[in-house]
């Protein structure tokens, strides 16, 4: 349970807001949307699910995977342990919101090629330091995970064709430091390790996913027999 203190609403926001690397401004439930704005409600709940938006960020019902509803990417969850330490915060994997649209169709559904040659890299979402670091011939995992979770708005389900793609965009831009060379700086390939990098990355992602919903839907079935035995 969240500790009693002042300001409780504006702790989880500003911790959050770090978690999630975004700025955050108001906390909504997940499952409705409803705005929660104040220190005496967050107290009440337990094992709820909030989402934090960003200012003029809009509530999106979370969508499940294969049919199982679990915590989306977006959230951050209300400690229920008895723990003196103040972490009351939980999170999932930290996504950075797309300039791209989402209605391509459901995030578990495949997409043709033609929406990955249309896609833009998003480097106006990567750190500052990972751009710092690109300008000196270094590279970063970051670089990976914003371009996955970018494209993971589109559909999770990213092949190793969709992964040359984008791969073959990047070293575009960054020729010198992403087209693969041997041990002489020849070049002896077309990006095929950072498409590989790429969809690793993403079967990573949906392999947790799948993973963090098993473990919420035998949760629920243990409470629902809990209830029933009691």
């Amino acid at each position: 349970m969240i500790k009693d203190e002042a300001d409780i609403y504006d702790q989880l926001i500003w911790r959050a807001s770090l978690k999630l690397q975004k700025n955050g401004d108001k906390l909504v439930l997940e499952k409705d949307g409803t705005i929660i704005d104040e220190d005496e409600i967050l107290l009440l709940l337990e094992n709820e699910t909030l989402m934090l938006l960003e200012e003029g960020e809009k509530w999106r019902a979370p969508i499940p995977i294969e049919g199982v509803s679990c915590k989306t990417e977006r959230s951050i969850i209300l400690e229920t342990s008895s723990s003196k330490k103040s972490n009351i915060l939980g999170q999932n994997h930290v996504h950075d919101y797309p300039n791209i649209p989402r209605a391509v169709g459901s995030s578990n559904s495949q997409v043709g090629l033609e929406v990955w040659k249309n896609f833009d890299i998003p480097w106006n979402r990567m750190p500052s330091s990972v751009i710092a670091g690109l300008k000196k011939n270094v590279i970063e995992k970051r670089i990976i995970q914003v371009i996955i979770d970018e494209m993971r708005t589109i559909t999770r389900k990213i092949s190793i064709h969709a992964c040359r793609i984008i791969a073959a965009k990047v070293i575009q831009k960054y020729p010198d430091i992403f087209e693969d060379q041997d041990k002489h700086t020849k070049t002896i390939g077309n990006g095929s390790q950072l498409a590989s990098k790429l969809l690793d990355r993403n079967n990573y992602l949906n392999r947790s996913q799948k993973a963090l919903c098993y473990s919420a839907a035998q949760m629920d079935k243990k409470k629902r027999d809990s209830k029933l035995d009691s």
